[in-house]
C-alpha cells in the first residue's frame, strides 16, 4: 500500500491552500462561535465551499451574529432567502432550525468547545441531517479533535490511490487513514487531498497528466 503521508507531504508542496477555500476552518480561526460554524458546515454539504461562504455571508448580512436564539425568531422564509444559493435551500434550513432548537437548550454556545467529545457527537448525530462529517468536521477545526473526516473528494482520491475500495463505509475509511497518518497529520491531509480532489483528481475529468503523484498512482479510475 502507498504510503499516505509521504503523499500528503508531496501533495502539500503543489497545492496553494487558503484559509478561504475551506469554510469550517475559516471560520473556527476567526472565532466565529461554534453555532455559527455548524451552520456553515450544514450549507457546505453537497455543495461548493465557495457557494455555502456566500449563503454563510447572505445569512449573516440579514440577521447579525449568528445564534439559536436569532435562527429560532425568524420565519423559515428569511432564512431559505438567505442561503438559496447553496442550493437545498429548504432542506438546509430545516436542518439549521433544528440545530438551533437542540443547542438553545445549552447554557452557553461556549459548552460545545468544553463537553466530553462523545457528548457532542450523541449531541448533534440525533439531529436529522447531521450526520459523521459535519460532527467531525467540527471536532476537527475548532475542537483541534483528532479525527479525520472523510468527504467525497477524498473518498474519490483514497480509491484511485488503493487505499480504500470504492464500498468502503465512512467509518472503514476512518478507521483506515487513522492507521495510516499521525494524529497531527489529521488536519494537514484532509485539508491537502480535499484541494487535491478539486484541483488534479476531479471526478469528471482528472488531469492525470498533471499530477504530482502521477508516477506512484495506481490510477484505479
Amino acid at each position: 500500500m502507498l504510503d499516505l503521508k509521504y503523499i500528503v507531504d508531496i501533495l502539500s508542496n503543489y497545492m496553494d491552500l487558503k484559509d478561504e477555500d475551506f469554510i469550517a476552518y475559516y471560520l473556527c480561526r476567526r472565532s466565529y462561535n461554534p453555532f455559527e460554524v455548524l451552520v456553515a458546515i450544514v450549507l457546505s454539504q453537497n455543495t461548493r465551499d465557495e457557494l455555502a461562504m456566500k449563503a454563510f455571508n447572505n445569512l449573516r448580512s440579514v440577521l447579525g451574529v449568528l445564534n439559536p436564539q436569532v435562527i429560532l425568531s425568524q420565519s423559515p422564509e428569511v432564512i431559505v432567502d438567505a442561503v438559496r444559493v447553496a442550493g437545498m435551500y429548504r432542506r438546509r434550513t430545516l436542518i439549521i432550525k433544528e440545530l438551533a432548537i437542540v443547542l438553545s437548550r445549552l447554557d452557553s454556545l461556549d459548552k460545545l468547545l468544553t463537553m466530553p467529545t462523545e457528548e457532542v457527537r450523541k449531541l448533534l448525530l440525533g439531529i436529522d441531517g447531521i450526520g459523521y462529517k459535519t460532527v467531525d468536521v467540527f471536532l476537527l477545526m475548532c475542537r483541534g479533535e483528532s479525527v479525520f473526516p472523510i468527504d467525497t473528494h477524498i473518498r474519490r482520491v483514497l480509491s484511485r490511490l488503493g487505499i480504500i475500495k470504492k464500498n468502503y463505509s465512512y467509518l472503514k475509511i476512518q478507521e483506515v487513514v487513522h492507521k495510516l497518518l499521525p494524529p497531527n497529520y489529521y488536519l494537514k491531509a484532509h485539508l491537502t487531498l480535499i484541494a487535491h480532489g478539486r484541483t488534479y483528481c476531479k471526478a469528471k475529468k482528472p488531469l492525470c497528466s498533471e499530477c504530482p503523484i502521477n508516477s506512484l498512482c495506481p490510477k484505479n479510475i
